[in-house]
């Protein structure tokens, strides 16, 4: 919502306006996250009729209009997606009824049905279409946290490096398959229509849950039953929920200013793109194609930083974050140079590439990092909790980011970036101190119960 309002701000500012090329809608809305899904929305049938006229290449206002009600819906469906994990994925749901695994299979159920639910709804009614939203709403916010939590649990007894290695790799299969679906799946709906492409998603989801189910018996047991184990019923002390508490308190000092990343990372998906469209001399890239870097450098740069940990003799999870949050402002400060360079004219491509690079390591630094943090730290009987907590960093961070962005279009690309790069640095600086105490409090509780 926010991307197009954006978009259509920065088309009045430098006299243009969105255009279609081959039938298509411009790139404004093709480089955001879910991007088939996006698309479908802004073709959805209301009240029996396309929400703009896609044979009337002049009806730009009910297009942008269109674009906004479907980037509306989109949002709509992250915010279910990101909010409703703290329920399903607390003590309530995963430990006292199914556990992780279960939960994870039931919950793949609503997910298989949204997808070919949508590819339905453009011949039926408007009703399956939000039915559809909401089955993947659910099935995608309960089982993201709890599948790494899951994951986690195999490295309980293992060394701590093993544990994080695990993680890292566990990140790089996300992008892996990410990175592969973004070229697929975009080709079967142009070639094949939507409903293809949403059959083909849920096919590989189905394959996908699949592979997990026969591989049950690597996960460790659980212990949990149907209406809840003994262990879990047993009531818990107030000194214990004190305790539980204090932590949750520490975390979120840590998770608060991970937002902060959030909201400058994602300036990747707007104002960047918008940068990169009226400053960079693209030698005939689209401005958001740059984007398709990002899931395959994860994956060729994950080893690297494995090694790199261990050859630093880095363990701690906040001093990698604390060196993801410098890595981010020196990342805002080469696009700020680009943006100095540019003026009113275009300046090289490797700027932005390197921007792009630059900002591939930091989330390396902190997204990463970040998902075992939440594992790690937590109380043992609220991980998928607080790692559903994490995730709600990046809605919360997306919103800020809107907010950011907004302000684009009334400044010069060199400020604004150099303002977000003094806008990091102090979080950075911030984060030391949080950090800092984090670890001092950690330290002085493990000593009280060494010593207990």
């Amino acid at each position: 919502m926010f991307r197009i309002a954006l978009d259509d701000r920065m088309a009045v500012k430098s006299g243009r306006r969105s255009e279609r090329k081959d039938g298509k809608v411009s790139q404004c809305a093709k480089g955001a996250p879910h991007r088939v899904l996006v698309h479908f929305l802004g073709r959805a049938r209301r009240a029996g009729r396309l929400l703009w006229d896609e044979s009337n290449p002049r009806s730009l206002p009910r297009r942008c209009h269109a674009l906004r009600r479907r980037e509306e819906w989109h949002g709509g469906l992250l915010l279910l997606g990101w909010l409703l994990p703290p329920v399903p994925c607390g003590r309530l749901g995963v430990r006292r009824y199914l556990g992780k695994f279960w939960t994870i299979i039931v919950f793949t159920l609503p997910y298989l049905a949204g997808y070919p639910l949508l590819g339905f709804s453009t011949h039926n009614s408007e009703f399956i279409m939000y039915l559809a939203l909401v089955l993947l709403a659910i099935g995608s916010g309960v089982i993201k946290p709890n599948l790494s939590p899951l994951m986690g649990s195999m490295y309980k007894d293992k060394p701590k490096e093993l544990r994080s290695q695990a993680f890292s790799w566990f990140y790089a299969a996300i992008n892996l398959g990410a990175g592969a679906t973004s070229i697929a799946i975009p080709w079967i709906r142009t070639n094949y229509g939507f409903m293809t492409a949403f059959i083909a998603t849920a096919v590989l989801m189905a394959f996908a849950i699949f592979i997990f189910f026969i591989g049950k018996r690597f996960y460790p047991p659980e212990e949990v039953k149907f209406g809840g184990n003994k262990a879990i019923k047993a009531k818990r002390s107030l000194e214990q929920k004190r305790a539980d508490r204090a932590v949750l308190a520490r975390i979120a000092g840590i998770f608060t200013l991970i937002i902060f990343f959030w909201s400058v990372y994602d300036q990747t998906m707007t104002t960047w793109v918008f940068f990169t469209r009226d400053h960079i001399n693209l030698h005939g890239l689209a401005p958001d194609q740059l984007q398709a870097l990002n899931p395959w450098l994860i994956v060729a740069l994950t080893p690297l930083f494995n090694i790199m940990w261990v050859r630093l003799k880095i363990t701690k999870a906040t001093k990698k974050m604390l060196i993801g949050f410098l890595v981010t402002a020196a990342c805002m400060g080469v696009i700020a140079i680009a943006g100095l360079l540019a003026g009113d004219g275009r300046t090289s491509l490797a700027w932005i590439v390197v921007a792009y690079i630059v900002v591939t390591l930091a989330e390396l630094c902190i997204s990463v990092v970040g998902l075992e943090f939440a594992f790690a730290e937590a109380p043992e009987h609220m991980k998928s909790q607080v790692t559903s907590f994490f995730l709600v960093t990046v809605f919360v961070g997306d919103i800020i980011a809107g907010f950011l962005a907004s302000i684009y279009p009334r400044m010069d690309p060199g400020s604004y970036f150099g303002i977000l790069t003094a806008m990091i640095l102090i979080v950075s600086a911030v984060f030391y101190f949080v950090a800092k105490n984090y670890e001092q409090r950690k330290k002085a509780i493990e000593a009280v119960t060494t010593t207990g």
